[in-house]
């Protein structure tokens, strides 16, 4: 394999960087219209949302805690795979979307009327996809939640695109299932449970006579 000089490597890193900061403009795009996310980020929005984390936390430090765990699984089972592009996107996503946030989140109040939000998802979309194609190309490496399709493609042996789509899909049902919003009688519970153990509450839940989870987390009634 040929070894890359650092002039070479420190373009590619700054190439990588500035696609960071534009792709997680989009991704802050998507959060500020509340209209959905990638997949990668309704999971890390529903773990947010719904677990009692401390004031001081953010989205942007929710996503820094989800791809260091993702990082130290592949760290263990697959360490060839991670470069310093997978370590640069670990650290730095979190907190630019929270950067991101501080200027864009007064330019969208909850009274905000929805074609301005189906608007700012669409430019979301557009500057994510911009983004992307300049941290692909810049070959520093990949992201953790991207590398994660690609290790289970080549461990397996399966395409990388349904693979890809599975992962996706498997991160969306996981932040779906924290911010699905269902009042369930009491009475309820054990079906609820038992029929859809992917949307259900954890199991150290105490059974409430009310029971939903929303966008705001979770509500219990006794």
């Amino acid at each position: 394999m040929r070894q890359t000089r650092w002039p070479e490597q420190a373009v590619r890193v700054a190439l990588l960087l500035a696609g960071l900061a534009v792709a997680h403009l989009g991704v802050t795009l998507f959060l500020e219209s509340d209209l959905g996310s990638d997949p990668f980020n309704v999971l890390v929005q529903g773990l947010y949302r719904a677990l009692p984390w401390p004031g001081w936390m953010t989205h942007g430090r929710v996503h820094l805690l989800v791809c260091l765990l993702i990082v130290l699984v592949l760290l263990a089972a697959a360490r060839n795979y991670v470069r310093i592009g997978t370590l640069l996107c670990m650290a730095l996503g979190g907190p630019i979307i929270d950067l991101w946030t501080v200027p864009l989140a007064p330019l969208f109040p909850d009274a905000l009327a929805l074609p301005w939000r189906l608007l700012t998802l669409v430019t979301g979309c557009v500057i994510l996809a911009f983004g992307m194609t300049v941290v692909i190309r810049s070959e520093a490496g990949t992201g953790p939640n991207d590398l994660v399709a690609v290790v289970l493609s080549d461990r397996t042996g399966k395409p990388f695109g349904p693979v890809r789509v599975a992962v996706d899909v498997l991160f969306a049902l996981s932040g779906w299932r924290w911010t699905f919003s269902l009042p369930c009688p009491a009475g309820c519970w054990g079906a609820w449970r038992d029929w859809a153990p992917w949307c259900a509450p954890p199991w150290w839940v105490p059974a409430p006579r009310f029971f939903s989870l929303s966008a705001e987390g979770c509500a219990i009634s006794a």
